[in-house]
C-alpha cells in the first residue's frame, strides 16, 4: 500500500538540490543571484 501512496513517493523525488527554483513563492532575486554566482563560479 505504501508503493501506491503518491505522498510517500513524491516528497523524495521532489527534493532536489535546488528546491527554491521549484518554489516560486520562496524564489527571490537575491537567492537567484547567489545560486547563479555559485553555479557560474
Amino acid at each position: 500500500s505504501d508503493e501506491s501512496d503518491p505522498e510517500n513517493g513524491d516528497p523524495p523525488s521532489i527534493q532536489v538540490p535546488l528546491p527554491d527554483m521549484l518554489l516560486p513563492s520562496t524564489f527571490d532575486g537575491d537567492k537567484l543571484l547567489m545560486l547563479t554566482k555559485l553555479y557560474i563560479c
